[in-house]
Order: structure tokens, then C-alpha cells, then sequence
């Protein structure tokens, strides 16, 4: 039997870890994390628009009892235009939509009954189960705030 709740407050880390991130000094929050890499405010960026995404297209209508919208494309263009978008806004307006789509997520997900997080529930060309894709967002929360906890050894100025 899987746990709800469990499964549902790993979706929370990423809200507390990008709070903390308004102190960022910031040339932290615009250096690269390493060569060929994105900075700090891309990385959020890309989560958001992810989060949206999924928001939007999947989580939202799972519990609205919705066909979904959710459809393969192009990934890299997506990476690509979510570092763009971050570009545009300032810190304080990229965490607020950060953090304000991830406790959308985190509502929606609380409020759809748990014998829905292990169906299978069909989109355009793909599909969509709660608990696999909380394990994938889950591991992706992980691998971008180690990426950027690695940061902190950079002296602030």
C-alpha cells in the first residue's frame, strides 16, 4: 500500500528549499553551476515550467476527473525557453511562481483520492500515473537542489 501523505510531502521539499533561496547572493543566483551548465535562476525557471506543465496538462485534470492534455514534445526547446522565461523576471517574482505552481501541485495532489495515484490515466500520446510521476519529480526536485546546495562553498560577496 502506498502512502499518500509520504508521497505527497516530497513534492513539499522543493517549496521550503526554493524559499530559502531569496537570501541567494546574487551572483550566485546568475553564475553557471559549472562550464556548459545553467545558472541558478534557469534551474528554477525550468522547474516551474515543468511544474506548470504538469500542472496543467495532468495533475489538475486527474482530479477534476479531466481527459488529459498532457503530450510528448519537444523537451529541449522546453529546457531552453524555461532558461529564456527565467531570464525576464526577477528573483523574487521567478520563486513567487515557483513556489505558488509547486503548492498548486501539492493541493491538487492532496485532495485526489489515493486509489488514483496507481491508475493508469490515458493522454494525447503517453500516460500519466501519479506515483511514478512523483518519483520522477522527486528525484529531479533532488538531483537541481544538490546541484545548487553545492553552491553554498562560494564565498558571498
Amino acid at each position: 500500500m502506498l502512502n499518500k501523505e509520504k508521497l505527497v510531502r516530497s513534492m513539499e521539499k522543493w517549496i521550503s528549499f526554493a524559499e530559502s533561496l531569496r537570501g541567494l547572493d546574487e551572483r550566485v543566483w546568475t553564475m553557471a553551476i559549472g562550464e556548459g551548465k545553467w545558472a541558478v535562476h534557469d534551474i528554477v525557471s525550468h522547474m516551474m515550467l515543468w511544474d506548470r506543465y504538469y500542472m496543467e496538462t495532468a495533475v489538475s485534470k486527474v482530479r477534476r476527473d479531466e481527459p488529459l492534455t498532457l503530450a510528448n514534445f519537444d523537451f529541449e526547446g522546453f529546457n531552453r525557453d524555461a532558461a529564456v522565461y527565467g531570464r525576464a523576471k526577477s528573483r523574487d517574482e521567478l520563486l513567487d511562481e515557483a513556489v505558488q505552481v509547486r503548492r498548486e501541485i501539492v493541493e491538487h495532489l492532496r485532495a485526489i483520492p489515493e486509489e488514483h495515484y496507481s491508475a493508469v490515466h490515458a493522454a494525447v500520446d503517453c500516460k500519466f500515473v501519479i506515483t511514478e510521476y512523483i518519483a520522477d519529480f522527486a528525484w529531479h526536485d533532488d538531483h537541481h537542489m544538490n546541484q545548487i546546495a553545492s553552491l553554498s562553498a562560494v564565498p558571498k560577496a
